[in-house]
């Protein structure tokens, strides 16, 4: 029916989260019929691939540190495990954490073919005692994939001089962090509760 530069573009648009064929051919639609529009869209593009790179953190970002991990004002002795960049963005609305963060670019699944060594985990022991954290806080979904993955996490940390949180009961059973709201989100940050870890794992 469309173009084959088009068809292809509808298929490509059709693999981002949140999009469906339909919304991608109206979006093709739009920019064909307001070039301006498709030019400044192409332009941010490469801008971004060519300019965005990933933090040892995993935060996405112009530099490595990222703006998170140099901000001064941050307390450097804290740190927030979170599975993806949304989630750190879902915690930075709520305005109740002033620490760093850890993306561990998904969670333990072997449907989704995600793996322990998938996880961005080989140098966070070091990275605990290197930068001295005595505060960790494993914020991850109500799923069993999360507990899984917390689990781990546990098991590669034992032993180390830390105290390591929880966010509180209220998280939905199956919920991703990013979808709650900032009152739900808040409110589990500011009640976390302690995780016990000892060589048990």
């Amino acid at each position: 029916m469309y173009d084959p530069f088009i068809n292809n573009f509808i298929k490509n648009c059709s693999k981002l989260p949140g999009i469906g064929t339909k919304a991608s051919e109206r979006i093709a639609l739009f920019l064909m019929q307001n070039r301006q529009e498709l030019q400044e869209l192409n332009k941010t593009i490469e801008l971004m691939d060519k300019h965005i790179i990933k933090c040892e953190c995993g935060f996405f970002s112009t530099s490595n540190p990222c703006y998170i991990c140099n901000d001064d004002k941050r307390d450097k002795s804290k740190i927030c495990i979170v599975k993806n960049m949304a989630d750190v963005i879902s915690i930075e609305k709520t305005k109740q954490f002033n620490g760093t963060y850890h993306i561990l670019g998904g969670l333990i699944s072997s449907i989704d073919g995600c793996f322990p060594q998938d996880l961005n985990l080989d140098n966070f022991r070091d990275k605990i005692i290197k930068n001295k954290i005595n505060e960790i806080i494993i914020a991850l979904s109500a799923t069993t994939e999360a507990k899984t993955t917390q689990f781990y996490i546990l098991s590669k940390i034992k032993n180390l001089k830390v105290n390591i949180f929880e966010p509180a009961h209220g998280i939905p059973l199956g919920a991703d962090l990013e979808l709650l709201d900032q009152a739900t989100l808040s409110a589990a940050i500011i009640s976390k509760k302690e995780i016990e870890n000892n060589d048990d794992f």
